[in-house]
């Protein structure tokens, strides 16, 4: 949804806004066994403190970047950081939930994951905002 006014707004060619998709993937795969280790080593509630923390770090700073290499850039972090959401909310369901109820609450998890990259309704610098609390544009 975001790609036209992206590629207008930055002046991004085609392969340009490729390269800012892949930067936020490869960011993400890169990052997930590293997110594992650490959710394993201070725990699930410490651990996606730390990288809920750094999300919306990187999220604010997406809507500051005025350029491809930084949204890039920008994006990767936020790849980085939202790494940490499946290896932890698996942990989670897997000591929270008992073992009848574990596949209903991987199934939400995953569904909320789905709906929340469904339901920015904002542009696209004000999207990054809207989720650390200051929605400009709405």
């Amino acid at each position: 949804m975001a790609t036209p006014t992206l590629t207008e707004t930055l002046r991004m060619l085609t392969q340009q806004y490729a390269y800012v998709v892949t930067a936020f993937q490869a960011g993400q795969a890169l990052s997930q066994p590293i997110a594992g280790f650490v959710l394993g080593a201070v725990g699930v509630t410490i651990g996606f403190a730390i990288f809920a923390f750094g999300w919306a770090v990187a999220n604010r700073l997406n809507g500051l970047a005025s350029s491809w290499p930084a949204l890039a850039f920008f994006r990767s972090l936020l790849g980085m950081s939202e790494a940490a959401i499946v290896p932890a909310g698996m942990k989670a369901i897997s000591q929270w939930s008992p073992a009848r109820e574990r596949s209903v609450a991987a199934g939400w998890l995953d569904t909320g994951t789905s709906i929340g990259a469904m339901s920015s309704r904002c542009s696209w610098p004000s999207a990054f905002s809207s989720t650390t609390g200051n929605c400009y544009s709405c």
